[in-house]
């Protein structure tokens, strides 16, 4: 196993069938799904193999929103004209910002490029 400290990046390619289970308080971990997958599932969930009796959930589904394909700094995603119908989650960290166009409509534009 690659040591968790300092280490290089490890790509893990996984098949139809295959389960990956990731220790994410040690293991900070990124996924790429390709183009044209038709099913991925993730579930999040607490793990005890020691026989420790896991407390009350704190976790939920939530709906995302993810680039199909990569976005430039700056480039607009949608108008306030074209804008789907969706509620936009808040972040400090986001990577999209509303803005007023060049043409004064409110758009919805990467803070950074999105990959």
């Amino acid at each position: 196993a690659p040591s968790l400290k300092g280490g290089k990046p490890v790509k893990i390619h996984c098949r139809e069938g295959d389960v990956l289970c990731i220790n994410t308080r040690l293991w900070w971990h990124k996924t790429h799904i390709p183009a044209g997958c038709k099913l991925s599932i993730s579930v999040a969930r607490d793990m005890y193999l020691d026989g420790t009796r896991p407390g009350a959930c704190d976790m939920t589904n939530i709906e995302g929103h993810y680039a199909v394909r990569p976005i430039q700094k700056g480039a607009i995603i949608f108008t306030e004209d074209n804008a789907p119908q969706l509620q936009l989650p808040r972040s400090s960290s986001s990577n999209c910002g509303v803005r007023e166009g060049q043409d004064g409509r409110l758009v919805v534009a990467a803070k950074r490029a999105i990959r």
